[in-house]
């Protein structure tokens, strides 16, 4: 088991009174020990002893959907998770906390996102339980890759032309979204780890509480006596003596060359310090031009995952990734001569290591 595994392992003795959200004595306590019904996975998301674990390796991502509450968005009166993560982040500060949305039935969702300044407050520290109250943070809507624009009127969903006017990158406050589309109907919510700022993301959700249910995952039974120790087993019998070795046989003698130097020995470092990456930091690329355009979008990805852009400038954070090669996909879009115009570049970017 990894870490984040052994942590909640261990923790599976604590009491059910215990695991209960501050404030939270009028709750329903709701053990969730089978996915089915109002409960399914997608991705790489399963049910395990300790909690729901998400693997988001490899750029891939986890959910687990709730189906269980029927009405709007307005008849939510509490909705609250907990949830640990960790990620190959060297600070230990990947922004990879897992993440919410609420579908609803016209098609449309919202999300709340920990790693917006909003809502992240300091409190992204890996490997510890974080408890979320959502109807408290920053949502954005119809926006899931939060470039600010209604993604219902744009090319392929994010960074192409668009109506302005949405909730903004890091999202508006949840009394905007109430207001606005308190009569929703609500089909199903999901939470959601990966495909975010990091390669490789682990997480594992225990709690979840919507009105008045308060959902544990996989919780286990009261934990039996502990058994009396068995016997001590019979000391084994003495082995026999080994008998001496053989003379080895003398070396021939060396004859030394002429003017030679001293031979020096071969050691072996095993000190991986001694090695050093090159390349893998935050790295900075420029949009790329159009002569008398302006430019009106960009879209930038690598491995298939956005990249942040302000301006004409695109951040690609390579903090902890390993040798190799990686590719940056842009696509910008400018406006010249009243026309749309695009211009698609690939960018390589590498991580070497330096002796």
């Amino acid at each position: 088991m990894n870490r984040i595994t052994r942590t909640l392992a261990a923790s599976l003795g604590v009491g059910i009174a215990s695991l209960s959200l501050v404030g939270a004595a009028q709750a329903a306590i709701v053990p969730v020990t089978d996915v089915s019904g109002d409960w399914a996975t997608t991705g790489h998301a399963a049910l395990t002893d300790y909690g729901v674990r998400f693997d988001a390796s490899n750029w891939g991502s986890g959910n687990l959907k709730y189906s269980g509450f029927h009405g709007k968005l307005s008849d939510i009166t509490r909705l609250t998770y907990t949830a640990r993560y960790n990620t190959n982040a060297a600070n230990g500060e990947g922004k990879d906390a897992p993440y919410l949305r609420i579908f609803f039935s016209n098609g449309k969702d919202a999300i709340y996102d920990p790693s917006v300044p909003g809502n992240d407050q300091g409190s992204l520290t890996e490997n510890v339980d974080h408890t979320r109250n959502v109807l408290k943070g920053d949502w954005r809507y119809d926006d899931d890759c939060g470039d600010g624009l209604f993604d219902s009127d744009q090319e392929d969903g994010c960074s192409g032309v668009g109506e302005a006017g949405g909730y903004g990158w890091a999202g508006s406050p949840y009394s905007r979204l109430l207001a606005e589309h308190g009569n929703d109907e609500i089909a199903y919510i999901a939470v959601t780890a990966g495909w975010q700022f990091n390669e490789n993301v682990e997480a594992v959700m225990t709690r979840m509480r919507v009105n008045g249910d308060e959902f544990n995952f996989g919780a286990a039974g009261p934990k039996g006596d502990t058994g009396d120790r068995g016997q001590t087993g019979s000391a084994g019998a003495d082995g026999t003596d080994g008998k001496d070795g053989r003379n080895g046989v003398d070396g021939a003698l060396v004859v030394s060359g002429a003017n030679t130097k001293d031979s020096v020995p071969t050691t072996i470092s095993k000190d991986i310090g001694a090695n050093k990456l090159v390349g893998a930091s935050l790295r900075t690329l420029t949009v790329p031009t159009l002569k008398g355009g302006k430019l009106m979008s960009v879209k930038a990805t690598l491995r298939g995952k956005k990249l942040p852009v302000k301006g004409n400038k695109i951040s690609a954070n390579l903090t902890g990734m390993s040798v190799g090669n990686y590719n940056v996909s842009i696509v910008a879009k400018f406006r010249k001569h009243g026309k749309m115009q695009t211009v698609r570049q690939t960018r390589s970017l590498s991580i070497t290591l330096a002796a």
